[in-house]
């Protein structure tokens, strides 16, 4: 429990540290905003035996980069600030340090609604922006809504977080990460906090699993310039202002070293102003402020979730993706390039730039320009499971990637084809059945786009009937005697408020006279054939009486006679 445990924080606090990488002036408004909540009621003791949280709390304090603004909070029966909200910078990471041994597991309850409440409440108190800055509220708990003996209160009190509560976040567009620290949370609650708000959604299960759910949160909260890392080997180049290697080990490993591009190999004794090394049980993580550029190698075990992130003024932008997607959904993803906050679009640099996307199944495509402007893009549409994206950019003087990850959900109709009433042999009565939990039926629509023969497309859109199961569509209307391409996509709205559009299937209906036709066109080959057969036969029965011919002149014909026997008879009748 304590390795799962250790890992499961590791891998929220790492989610919350770079949501933005931009230095920050006076006058800008934060890059984002994050609030953080930490459960301290006396389950943890038996969850988090060793209080793992503590470390991973001064973890998150290296990791949040400046221009964020963020606070922390310890809740159970009641909630308390034990780190205002501020603009991250040194002090504040020294405050945060200092606060983390404060965190405990002695407090009696779990009130999950206060402590999002109070977390959230200076945007509560403000109304609802347009275009605020991103808020991220992240929820680690152990258990489920505990404000009273009795159940009922309990019961009521999380149909408020469910409800208005929810609402208000929404409305206020605070993203919430649920991340679940043992098996026994209310996982319904934490899952419509995280998918009604475009969060994520974590639950705590095996050891294995955890670092690569770190990323998954990382990289759906925000993007983070990042290098490409090969067999532990990286390539930085001269634009690098800073590098920030996190290295993940069992503990029970050698020390974590670095080697850089003159050979010289750096380990945490070595850390001072310009390297500094935190290390705990299962991760060390290393920033070095204006590192040579050249190859770089991390010695020690290979990690497929080791990364390099870097703060650079030539930086890779991609697409938001969303947390959640639908399979079927097709959608684009893209990526352009920066140098000092300005997008590059000069045909000189770009031509010499490859942007490709690599998924989880090893496929690999290019990204396509988009016109003159300097954005490449492409389009996907992943099958249902959890989904990894990286975009990977690289020139001949410099490597960038970013990783996307999501969640792809099951598609939320099934489609069966039966005959017609009237033409059994027509497959266009179309039944839709709704499959999936996390998409309402009443917020789905089916449209049909019907192709004729000659090309012309008229589309069909139908709504859920209330009072049924499924939609039965009978197609009767189109021309029977006439083939129909059919495409069925459903068209429905996300938890989140999100609008998809998600193919389900496509086919061809043949029409009645579609066999008849095949006749018709397959006539004219037979009466060839039989031509071909009867003219064979006229001149194989004629050249079988030119034979038969032949021979009968041969024996009615006297033999000519040879030149011995015609003079021999030229004597007798001489004589």
């Amino acid at each position: 429990m304590a390795v799962l445990l250790r890992c499961s924080i590791i891998v929220l606090l790492i989610l919350l540290a770079p949501l933005v990488v931009t230095p920050a002036t006076a006058d800008q408004s934060p890059d984002a905003e994050v609030r953080i909540l930490v459960d301290v009621s006396a389950s943890m003791l038996r969850t988090d035996p060793d209080n793992l949280r503590r470390p991973a709390l001064r973890l998150t304090s290296e990791l949040l980069p400046e221009d964020t603004r963020a606070g922390v909070w310890d809740f159970a029966d009641d909630v308390n600030a034990i780190v205002d909200v501020a603009a991250v910078d040194q002090q504040w990471r020294d405050t945060t340090r200092g606060a983390a041994r404060w965190i405990h597991s002695m407090g009696q309850g779990t009130d999950i609604g206060a402590a999002l409440e109070t977390a959230a409440a200076d945007w509560f108190a403000a109304p609802p922006s347009d275009d605020p800055a991103p808020r991220h509220l992240v929820l680690f708990t152990d258990g489920k809504v505990n404000i009273s003996d009795d159940p009922q209160e309990d019961q009521a009190e999380r149909q408020r977080i469910m409800g208005p509560l929810m609402d208000r976040l929404v409305e206020h567009g605070v993203t919430v990460h649920a991340v679940g620290l043992s098996d026994e949370i209310d996982q319904e609650l934490m899952e419509a906090l995280s998918r009604r708000t475009g969060g994520r959604m974590a639950v705590t299960r095996q050891a294995g699993e955890l670092e690569r759910l770190f990323l998954g949160l990382f990289d759906q909260v925000a993007q983070r310039d990042s290098l490409p890392m090969d067999r532990n080997r990286f390539q930085v180049d001269d634009t690098v202002a800073e590098l920030t290697v996190v290295a993940f080990h069992d503990g029970d490993s050698e020390g974590v070293r670095l080697r850089d591009p003159d050979g010289d190999t750096l380990d945490e004794s070595m850390a001072g102003d310009r390297v500094r090394w935190r290390s705990e049980p299962h991760h060390d993580l290393i920033t070095i402020d204006q590192p040579p550029p050249g190859e770089w190698e991390l010695l020690g075990a290979e990690d497929p979730d080791n990364r390099v992130m870097i703060v650079t003024d030539l930086r890779l932008h991609t697409d938001d993706l969303p947390a959640y997607s639908i399979s079927g959904e097709s959608f684009a993803v893209g990526a352009y390039l920066t140098e000092a906050d300005e997008p590059i679009t000069r045909d000189g640099f770009l031509d010499l730039t490859r942007f490709r996307l690599l998924d989880d199944t090893g496929e690999a495509r290019a990204l396509e320009r988009d016109g003159e402007s300097g954005r490449f893009a492409t389009t996907v549409t992943p099958e249902a499971g959890a989904r990894e994206f990286v975009v990977r950019v690289s020139s001949d003087t410099f490597r960038r990637e970013a990783r996307h990850r999501l969640e792809v959900l099951d598609t939320p109709l099934t489609m069966e084809r039966e005959g017609l009433e009237e033409h059994p042999e027509l497959q266009r009565r179309l039944i839709f059945r709704p499959v999936s939990d996390a998409i309402d039926p009443q917020a789905l629509e089916v449209e049909l786009t019907l192709t004729a023969e000659s090309g012309s497309e008229q589309r069909l859109r139908v709504s859920h009937n209330d009072d049924a199961e499924h939609w039965d569509i009978s197609l009767d209307t189109l021309d029977p005697h006439q083939t129909f391409g059919i495409r069925a996509d459903a068209i429905g709205t996300m938890p989140d408020g999100r609008t998809f559009r998600a193919a389900i299937d496509s086919f061809e209906t043949a029409g009645l006279d579609a066999g008849a036709d095949d006749s018709e066109a397959a006539g004219p080959n037979v009466a060839v054939l039989a031509t071909l057969l009867v003219v064979f036969n006229l001149i194989l029965f004629a050249v079988i009486g030119l034979i038969f011919y032949l021979l009968q002149q041969r024996r009615t014909t006297p033999p000519a006679l040879s030149g011995d026997d015609a003079d021999a008879n030229d004597l007798r009748e001489n004589a």
